[in-house]
């Protein structure tokens, strides 16, 4: 995988509409920073630029939940870590 050209995001929320036009142009800068940070193999800079943009745009979304930018809630099936690992058949 390459992370300068997957790990963008700015087009296909606005795209979606998830976000709006001024968002769009944060993260398209955003995305500028984290991609010459790649080309300068400064993995731990490029890593906190892409690290700021998705919180910013979950952020701008009102969403919380990371692994899934088109859910705003964590699906209940996800959220279920305690009683999973309570239960016999997981001990």
């Amino acid at each position: 995988m390459s992370p300068p050209d997957s790990s963008v995001y700015a087009g296909y929320l606005f795209e979606l509409g998830l976000v709006g036009e001024v968002e769009r142009d944060t993260m398209l800068d955003m995305e500028k920073d984290m991609k010459y940070y790649v080309s300068q193999n400064n993995w731990y800079s490029a890593w906190q630029q892409w690290n700021n943009e998705f919180g910013y745009f979950l952020g701008a979304m009102g969403c919380n939940y990371y692994y899934g930018v088109d859910l705003c809630t964590t699906p209940p099936e996800e959220d279920n870590y305690e009683k999973f690992i309570q239960s016999a058949n997981t001990r």
